[in-house]
């Protein structure tokens, strides 16, 4: 028997989520969370159930075994910000993590709890994902890449070996990082865009090379 779990938020993102439970087939997808939806629309025929708060009362639910979560929003920010309000409420909760079947993951990786990796992703051994961190469909992530919490890398990007993603950190759709360099805590590299430099904390860099082109604020929106 399937063991239930609750996913909080029900846009675009969520919906992936949402597909990559149902292909892994370990949870049931038991109802959604959703601050901004009412009570009862859907998604992918899941309805939603409450707002946040609703979750204290699916601890008592589940008393003395913790509610199993998923966080399915695609901005880092937004991601943290709610895992942070959960983490006031002091409850017991388990954040489960998803790693879709068609997904190439080396077994000498280590991926943090609440995070997932999509269809056709591609993991290399002594990968480290941190947290609540997205790899999207068919991204690579290579050799003993270190990705902080909260981070995410869009569709068909590419980490070569060696690179390290701080906190916060968004990694393009098509994007190529190469091997040995960092990029910072809050930095976005847009779409496209190849790095062979390390770059800084809270920076926006785009092109061939990549270079920055503005700074960022904590919270600032880049998924437009």
């Amino acid at each position: 028997m399937q063991a239930k779990v609750y996913v909080i938020g029900s846009s675009g993102h969520a919906k992936v989520v949402i597909d990559a439970i149902e292909a892994e087939a370990t949870y049931q997808v038991a109802g959604l969370i959703d601050d901004f939806k009412t009570i009862g629309e859907t998604a992918l025929g899941y309805p939603v159930i409450g707002k946040l708060e609703y979750i204290s009362k699916l601890v008592e639910q589940t008393a003395p075994e913790p509610v199993n979560l998923f966080i399915a929003v695609g901005d880092n920010y937004n991601r943290r910000t709610i895992a942070e309000k959960i983490d006031a409420m002091q409850l017991k909760v388990n954040y489960i993590r998803v790693l879709h079947p068609q997904a190439s993951i080396s077994k000498h990786t280590n991926i943090g709890s609440g995070s997932i990796v999509m269809a056709n992703a591609t993991l290399a051994p002594e990968v480290h994902i941190g947290t609540h961190t997205i790899i999207n469909h068919s991204a690579s992530v290579d050799h003993e890449c270190i990705l902080d919490h909260f981070c995410s890398v869009s569709p068909g990007a590419i980490l070569c070996g060696n690179v390290q993603l701080a906190e916060l950190s968004a990694i393009g759709a098509g994007a190529t990082v190469i091997e040995k360099t960092s990029i910072g805590r809050n930095s976005v590299i847009g779409a496209g865009a190849t790095v062979i430099a390390s770059i800084e904390d809270n920076q926006l860099s785009v092109g061939c090379p990549a270079k920055p082109i503005a700074l960022r604020s904590i919270g600032q929106k880049y998924l437009k």
